[in-house]
């Protein structure tokens, strides 16, 4: 585990909060609330492109980052730019409004003259301990990491190429995890994607989900499968537009100071249009408690 953190944009809806690093990592997931529950240990995404080791999208010595935000919106992308394989990425990052899931969209561009075999490999480390202690296993194309009280689930529309349940850490830097298939206590697992041949000029794009199941409300055996089956049959794009459409509404509703355009106020605009953006993220809305404060560890 890392010593500390520090969040340089925040995304979410009124249930579920998710930090962000200004390379793209995911660093937190709080589900119900933001002073609630948080999930996720590390969450690293990487590709491996031919024959090359794994390159991890948020740290690798040829990547070149430029973050921003959908102007009015909680939508944030991160474009990445590999100068080594002259290979872009776009990674879009939302939440659904009306559900509770985590999008992460890549968008992959061969700007290079050679054809590039990819693989897309996603690393998910829980947090667990003794006295709750957590089970992985791949079911349907998903990598489900349970306890006791909540499922956390990554899948694709995709099918997967190949995972890993046990002994991930040993493996994960060379790019290539094979599957062990059966039930294992272990925190942190791997899913491998495969995206086929990349040609020049040539783009595709991969959307990973990431939904917190209660096990209180939703049998993991049973109801699941159906509750992964109707997320994968939603639009996208449409849930991204939807998203686009509540935040400039909700933008706009609470706006209620009008500074005069000028070089001067234009970057005191753009940080109070952000504050009003913020601020759903850091109230529990059940029971009003206003969270402010950051979060280290």
């Amino acid at each position: 585990m890392k010593s500390k953190y520090y969040n340089d944009a925040i995304i979410g809806n009124k249930n579920m909060t998710v930090s962000m690093s200004k390379t793209g990592e995911l660093l937190r997931l709080f589900n119900k609330a933001p002073d609630y529950k948080q999930f996720f240990e590390e969450f690293h995404t990487g590709i491996k492109v031919n024959d090359s080791a794994l390159i991890y999208l948020h740290d690798d010595v040829n990547n070149n980052y430029n973050q921003y935000y959908e102007k009015d919106t909680n939508i944030l992308v991160t474009e990445i730019l590999n100068t080594y394989f002259n290979l872009k990425i776009i990674q879009t990052d939302f939440v659904m409004i009306k559900d509770n899931v985590l999008v992460r969209k890549y968008k992959f561009v061969n700007n290079n003259n050679i054809d590039m075999d990819m693989k897309f490999l996603i690393y998910s480390k829980v947090f667990s301990n003794i006295n709750n202690d957590t089970c992985g296993y791949v079911k349907e194309d998903a990598l489900l990491q349970y306890n006791h009280d909540y499922t956390v689930c990554t899948f694709s529309k995709e099918k997967l190429y190949s995972y890993q349940i046990n002994g991930v850490d040993e493996v994960i830097k060379s790019g290539v995890v094979s599957g062990k298939d059966y039930v294992g206590m272990s925190r942190d697992s791997a899913i491998y994607y495969n995206l086929s041949t990349l040609k020049p000029k040539e783009e595709k794009e991969i959307c990973i989900y990431i939904y917190i199941n209660d096990n209180s409300e939703k049998c993991l055996l049973n109801e699941l499968d159906s509750e992964l089956d109707r997320i994968r049959k939603l639009s996208v794009e449409k849930e991204l537009n939807d998203a686009r459409k509540y935040w400039k509404k909700y933008l706009k509703e609470h706006k209620l100071i009008e500074l005069e355009d000028s070089p001067k106020n234009e970057n005191i605009n753009k940080i109070y249009d952000r504050t009003i953006l913020l601020m759903p993220f850091l109230v529990n809305n059940e029971t009003g408690r206003n969270f402010c404060r950051s979060r280290s560890r």
